[in-house]
């Protein structure tokens, strides 16, 4: 039987109301109370759409001027009375929509009417509507979901910039760049997909890395995982680089050069932290030559610096700055992106069972993320009661994966924020080509010192892990000489 695709705009509306409720209901700290339809100050046998800071004393802020596709986004009535409409409800910000196009403006003051200079976003095209009854379309309707909460999104993002006072609440942030990162991952991975396609050794290569970090078989598709890993890599660098310079103000104000490719435009910067410490986030890493970054691309990454600029990093108070480093990456997406979980529980167990004696050494060879290095971190600060810097020298990891070993490094730094010899001893490269006593170099614990700081690797007291599984057939298609190195490596330890 076909669909019933009776329905009007009034029914549409309503949808609008109740996506707006669900997201704010999901996301408390924006701020904002309710959405609701209240009789027209214009047309009084129409709604208006209002979402509101506060019902109860009439504080306004956005209201949606709805209308169907067969009403043209630059029709002037619709958007003068959008404006209007506005004004009359003190909102500070108003959207006009006809399903396909959707525009966000500042209310002007009530003595004008506005203007192109007052819009703040155009959004792209929904070319699958024609008409108000496509939203029944499952998929459709989801569209247009998205677009009406992407409206809310960039009204509250420009009130943030405008001043408003809101609370700060690391969900906001962390919302935020999970959009962001999806829309930029959206572009590069075809971009990946297509360059992969022509090249048979970047096909192999993509898959060596993807059998190395043990993902190689877990995921539906290489790309998509490798696109991923680089898309949340940027964006954890600008994020890293925003929150050490709370703490370092020497670092100059990020403003990379848009006449440059955006890796050349940054690369000063990220070697300026890099005096300070932080190697394996910072340093240039292969992905870098392997996954285009197109225009489109740039261009976000961009626009996501200049609006963290236009925020007071320093108001942000240093447990909410670590959850959002804490939550940036989703569960949902570990897998994908070649990180096992490990239940904290079940970390806890095993370190309980394996560290003994005072002040003793711990490795994870396998480090992923971190998860057993923070895990010892809190355990041997709660019993020994041990500082930031002295905990660090004590625990070390390897991992193959450089993507894992900056989340290792970014989430042993963000246990204290302010302190300056921050130093965590997190290396990236195959555990089996490292060995007891061996020399590696960090970045200089102070600023203004050009040589390395050279360390040995020393005697662990407790080794623990949680190491990707690959089947070793897979592992002698991608390097038949791996059995090599690791008999070799075995030999020399029993030396």
């Amino acid at each position: 039987m076909p669909l019933d695709r009776t329905t009007n705009e009034m029914e549409f509306q309503g949808n609008v109301v109740s996506w707006i409720n669900a997201e704010l209901a999901r996301r408390p700290a924006l701020g904002l109370e309710l959405a609701t339809q209240e009789p027209s100050k214009i047309t009084r046998d129409r709604n208006d759409v209002v979402v509101w800071r506060n019902r109860a004393s009439n504080d306004a802020f956005f209201t949606f001027e709805l209308k169907t596709p067969e009403t043209s986004i630059s029709d002037q009535s619709f958007f003068d009375d959008a404006c209007q409409k506005a004004q009359r409800w003190n909102a500070p910000f108003f959207a006009v929509w006809n399903m396909q196009n959707a525009e966000l403006y500042r209310t002007p003051p009530a003595t004008r009417l506005a203007n192109p200079q007052d819009r703040i976003k155009q959004f792209p095209t929904l070319t699958t509507v024609r008409s108000v009854a496509d939203w029944i379309d499952s998929n459709i309707r989801e569209q247009l979901r998205q677009q009406a909460l992407g409206l809310l999104d960039a009204a509250w993002i420009e009130a943030t910039h405008r001043g408003f006072q809101f609370p700060i609440d690391a969900s906001v942030f962390v919302d935020r760049l999970t959009r962001r990162i999806y829309d930029l991952r959206a572009e590069i991975q075809p971009a990946l997909a297509k360059r992969a396609s022509s090249s048979r050794s970047l096909r192999t290569r993509l898959r060596q890395l993807a059998a190395a970090q043990g993902f190689l078989g877990f995921v539906d598709d290489i790309n998509t995982a490798i696109a991923g890993q680089f898309c949340y890599r940027l964006v954890g660098q600008i994020l890293f680089y925003f929150a050490l310079k709370r703490k370092q103000p020497s670092l100059a104000i990020l403003e990379p050069d848009r006449a440059q490719s955006f890796l050349e435009s940054v690369r000063p910067y990220w070697d300026s932290v890099r005096h300070f410490d932080y190697e394996a986030l910072f340093e240039p890493q292969e992905l870098d030559q392997l996954v285009p970054l197109t225009d489109h691309a740039q261009r976000q990454l961009y626009e996501l610096i200049e609006g963290f600029n236009k925020y007071d990093w320093n108001i942000l108070a240093d447990d909410v700055l670590g959850a959002i480093f804490e939550q940036l990456i989703p569960r949902r997406e570990q897998v994908l992106l070649g990180q096992f979980y490990t239940p904290t529980a079940v970390a806890d167990l095993l370190l309980g069972l394996a560290i003994d004696g005072e002040c003793p050494r711990l490795l994870d060879p396998g480090c992923g993320s971190g998860t057993f290095l923070l895990r010892g971190y809190q355990y041997l600060h709660n019993t020994q009661q041990l500082n930031h810097s002295q905990l660090l020298p004590m625990l070390w990891g390897f991992d193959i994966s450089p993507f894992a070993t900056e989340l290792a490094v970014i989430n042993l730094y963000r246990q204290n924020l302010t302190e300056f010899n921050n130093f965590p001893r997190i290396l990236s490269g195959d555990f089996f080509q490292r060995f007891v006593g061996q020399q590696v170099d960090f970045p200089p614990a102070r600023a203004g010192l050009q040589v390395k700081v050279t360390l040995p690797i020393p005697q662990f007291d407790a080794i623990v892990a949680n190491p990707p599984y690959l089947r070793s057939q897979q592992q002698d298609d991608l390097d038949p000489e791996y059995k090599k190195r690791l008999t070799l490596w075995s030999l020399e330890s029993m030396e």
